[in-house]
């Protein structure tokens, strides 16, 4: 006799609990794949699938929740930046990260993407035109050389073994003077930039996460980022540095990947950041609302009261918080912090 299966109520699908917002990220990142292969460099051999993989271990690697919090819009630009260059998100990569910033005009948190040092340096030597690239600190205990004119030379050694900010009469390294990059170009010439600390200083004020904790916790990263992001202006140029320096500076992904995601070709808005968000829903399919939960509690946005401002221009090229957060440690701006 034959067994027969009984069948499922009705209304079994109705009872099945709604995806947390962890499973709805990920849906999101399997969706964008297509996208991310097509925004993918050419000849890296970079596979899309893990790429996403490695995009939503970025996400997570804020404990905090607040990169999971993010608008889905937002999370699919950062990744789609991140793909158009061929660098891959992380800490434990540095080329790239997500960092979360609260926009007060919608009220929640986005992920803003940021190139960090190591990823200027890989489109750097990417493009063949430059050799090899590298930065440092000078401060007072080193020893330091530096002739201009027709016959330019900077000789440095640094004072390793000696503590920085430490005061040189107490056997300390002393107070920072600046920081420089170098670069070997191809065909043996060598390029250099030197930053003093008034530079560095001013292109600190000017930058929107000044009292974040990139600057508190690697402020030489920082000061070396801001020298390599002024030196590759008289770099050959270099597609790929524009490109990146444009991307972070608030360039929104290629219109033809923006199109990509939207399925079967419909039209969008010819602003690229106003087609994603109109086509986020699309691009996650028919997906039930997440179920509040304690897990994904610091998922939620917060409830806060709509707040006129006016939007901040993005800072000029020499930036340094436009590289990220070097060493994976997300920049988060408290909205109260802006008013003080």
């Amino acid at each position: 006799m034959t067994q027969q299966t009984a069948a499922q109520p009705p209304d079994a699908q109705k009872n099945k609990p709604p995806p947390t917002r962890t499973q709805q990220v990920v849906a999101l990142m399997n969706k964008i794949e297509p996208v991310v292969k097509r925004a993918l460099p050419a000849g890296l051999g970079i596979d899309p699938k893990r790429f996403c993989q490695m995009s939503m271990t970025a996400v997570l690697e804020d404990t905090k929740g607040k990169l999971l919090a993010c608008s889905d819009g937002s999370l699919i630009r950062a990744v789609v930046k991140a793909a158009e260059l061929g660098l891959q998100p992380g800490s434990a990569f540095g080329f790239c990260y997500f960092i979360p910033y609260y926009n007060r005009d919608i009220g929640r948190d986005e992920c803003e993407f940021q190139v960090g040092t190591w990823g200027y340096l890989q489109l750097a030597r990417r493009s063949g035109e430059v050799v090899d690239a590298w930065a440092d600190v000078i401060y007072e205990a080193d020893a330091c050389r530096v002739v201009s004119g027709s016959e330019r030379r900077l000789e440095h050694e640094p004072a390793w073994q000696l503590e920085p900010g430490k005061p040189v009469a107490e056997g300390g390294r002393g107070k920072c003077l600046g920081a420089y990059a170098c670069a070997e170009l191809a065909g043996g010439i060598k390029s250099w930039q030197l930053v003093p600390l008034r530079d560095l200083d001013q292109a600190r004020a000017a930058s929107k996460a000044k009292s974040s904790p990139a600057y508190k916790d690697w402020e030489d990263e920082m000061r070396k980022k801001t020298a390599i992001k002024r030196a590759q202006k008289y770099w050959p140029k270099v597609a790929e540095l524009a490109r990146a320096i444009q991307l972070e500076e608030g360039g929104d992904v290629r219109h033809d990947l923006v199109e990509s995601i939207v399925a079967k070709g419909e039209t969008v808005s010819s602003s690229p950041s106003r087609a994603l968000d109109a086509v986020v829903e699309q691009a996650r399919g028919a997906l039930p609302e997440a179920q509040p939960s304690a897990v994904d509690a610091l998922s939620q946005p917060p409830e806060r009261e709509p707040v006129k401002a006016t939007q901040t221009p993005r800072q000029a090229d020499d930036d340094p918080e436009s590289f990220g957060d070097p060493d994976g440690d997300f920049v988060h701006r408290d909205p109260q912090e802006e008013d003080r």
